[in-house]
């Protein structure tokens, strides 16, 4: 994503104006250098352009304003990324208030244009996430940005710390809301539409909904579902290869990882390079598996060690300014290594496999989807081979699965977007708080989205869920900074598709994931195809903090979060112990609470304000 600043104050405040002038001369200083795009009375725009391939920006003739980021036309994969919309194009969107650009066009985008009869500024962020659009108002002037930093250190520009917002963190730590880290600024959210008046007046809207998408299924077969899937891919896939022309591909050895490095292969003209990064334990079987898919694809394949001495407490220390607390921060070490390699190849981007689980229902996901079939369908003609295929899927005898599906015919168990607050996983994530998560505001635990689920059958809902934790992927390559991170799996297409199919489809015969493995069975290797485990991810990191814990122990006991009463010390000292972190116990926990307290220091660097 493309970073950006954005001012919009009125004009005819003097202050306000003067205000602008001496921001834009603050802007933090860069190699790329920041380009004024747009300088209107009351609308000035600057973006540092890192892109070789072209503007960092989709210009709006006609309109007064741009779209920030990475821009595609809609069945015309083959087009790659547009530059500036038509005349048309640009009227429409004025006339639909931001509609019709959802329904031509998808990417990684903020747009922003202002309807001059009005004189009300507009801002859509794109549905996916992979764009970010950070909000506040100072002195009459309503300022907007990609990244945090770049705003950070503007003159008289007040920030704080939220820590009601860094406790939900380590409450669920992925649900992300309007709330960010910090007391004044806000997130305008994925699919939303935010309006400000001359006078400062502040409304949002919501022009994309995934629950009412998931309400209006597509009721194809199985046969059709696999080969929609397949050209909705394609479609997405050359776009995005025609963005780049060379791009590093994270291959994992899993299912999601082999297909994008093989379809994007297949499918555009970027240099494409594979890449894994080899842990410790388990994980080193992965790398058999990348290797086989990256043969397949016809790509090298770097396979690259973390470096033990780079993931340390130092890297925690020297966290960026980010505008909430992220567990991306405890991959420092990995993020150096592909900054390194893309900077070695030439790379532009790096892309991942991160998506297909939530997307296509992975079995933890699928646990209800004969209850979304008995409530689309009743008892049809298929409802003894859905039951079927689900006792299959989870590995349980028929009759359970129908005890199941009773449980919520008769209202003796229903999906409810709070219960992820009591369930197993989520009181190990709390199990370092000082005390409870009672006391928090809704907001800041629950999506909009997430409250409105509640009305989809129960396996629809728990998809939707997961599309809201997609955006915790969204993590970009030197923080958004050098490098994009791509994944090609979130794009618009592709989850709208995902919302539309019923969740029994994704799992037709009883085998998880059956429809993308089927989708994408004559490209991915039948080892990888056929593999029905998932690989880990933590045992490199839990040996590396077991290694670490001394100074750990001081980062942790001696931190911001244990001096604002936010996590309890006693229980963090009883799970610093090398012990205690070998054996997993209350890992997920503490690298939560190692998260936040990362996250914290540098804004308390800073000397800004954490009363």
């Amino acid at each position: 994503m493309d970073r950006f600043v954005a001012f919009l104050w009125d004009p005819h405040n003097e202050p306000a104006s003067q205000r602008v002038a001496e921001w834009r001369e603050n802007l933090p200083q860069h190699p790329l250098g920041w380009q004024i795009v747009v300088d209107k009375p009351g609308m000035r725009i600057a973006v540092l352009n890192k892109s070789p391939q072209g503007a960092a920006y989709t210009e709006t003739p006609v309109l007064d304003g741009l779209i920030v980021g990475s821009l595609y036309a809609r069945h015309d994969g083959q087009a790659g990324r547009v530059s500036s919309l038509t005349p048309h194009a640009a009227s429409d969107l004025s006339r639909t208030g931001g509609a019709s650009l959802l329904s031509g066009h998808w990417g990684s985008y903020v747009a922003i244009w202002r309807d001059e009869a009005s004189g009300t500024t507009h801002v859509l962020s794109d549905p996916c996430g992979a764009a970010s659009c950070f909000t506040i108002r100072s002195d009459s002037v309503q300022v907007l940005c990609a990244h945090i930093a770049d705003i950070s250190a503007l003159p008289g520009l007040h920030l704080s710390i939220d820590w009601s917002a860094v406790k939900a963190f380590l409450v669920p730590n992925y649900f992300i809301t309007p709330h960010t880290g910090l007391r004044e600024v806000v997130e305008i959210l994925p699919g939303q539409r935010a309006s400000w008046s001359r006078s400062g007046d502040f409304t949002t809207t919501w022009l994309w909904d995934p629950v009412e998408i998931a309400e209006h299924p597509s009721r194809r077969s199985f046969a059709d579902s696999r080969d929609e899937l397949r050209a909705i891919a394609e479609e997405c896939f050359s776009a995005l290869g025609r963005s780049y022309g060379k791009t590093i591909v994270r291959v994992s050895g899993g299912l999601d990882s082999s297909i994008v490095a093989n379809l994007l292969r297949r499918k555009s003209e970027c240099q494409v390079t594979g890449l894994h990064l080899v842990g410790r334990g388990y994980e080193a079987y992965e790398l058999q598996l990348a290797r086989l898919a990256a043969h397949h694809a016809g790509i090298d394949l770097l396979e690259l060690e973390l470096d033990a001495s780079t993931a340390d407490v130092a890297s925690l220390e020297a966290a960026p300014l980010l505008a909430r607390p992220s567990k991306q921060l405890l991959g420092a070490s990995a993020d150096a290594i592909l900054q390194q390699a893309c900077a070695a190849l030439g790379a532009e981007c790096v892309m991942g496999g991160h998506g297909g689980d939530n997307l296509f229902l992975q079995r933890s996901v699928a646990t209800d989807t004969f209850v979304d079939f008995v409530r689309l369908n009743g008892v049809g003609p298929r409802f003894w081979s859905v039951a079927y295929d689900t006792a299959m899927l989870l590995e349980r005898s028929v009759w359970r699965v129908l005890q199941g599906a009773g449980a919520f015919g008769l209202g003796l168990r229903r999906w409810s977007a709070l219960a992820f607050l009591d369930d197993k996983g989520a009181r190990q994530e709390r199990l370092l708080l000082a005390d409870g998560a009672e006391h928090l505001e809704k907001t800041y635990t629950t999506n909009p989205w997430l409250l409105e689920a509640e009305r989809l059958p129960p396996c629809k809902a728990e998809q939707v869920r997961g599309i809201i934790a997609l955006r915790n992927y969204h993590s970009v390559i030197g923080h958004g900074v050098e490098y994009d991170a791509v994944h090609p799996f979130i794009s618009q297409p592709l989850v709208e598709y995902a919302l539309r199919t019923p969740a029994y489809v994704f799992n037709e015969g009883g085998l998880d994931r059956s429809l993308e493995r089927a989708a994408f069975a004559d490209i991915v290797p039948a080892e990888i195809s056929q593999r029905m485990h998932k690989g880990f991810i933590n045992h490199q990191l839990t040996h590396d903090l077991a290694n670490e814990t001394t100074r750990l122990r001081e980062f942790v006991l001696d931190g911001l979060l244990v001096s604002q009463g936010i996590v309890d010390r006693q229980r963090c000292e009883a799970l610093l112990s090398p012990e205690s972190l070998v054996q997993g116990d209350g890992v997920g926990a503490l690298m939560n609470v190692l998260a936040a307290e990362a996250w914290a220091r540098p804004w308390q660097r800073r000397s800004i304000s954490v009363a």
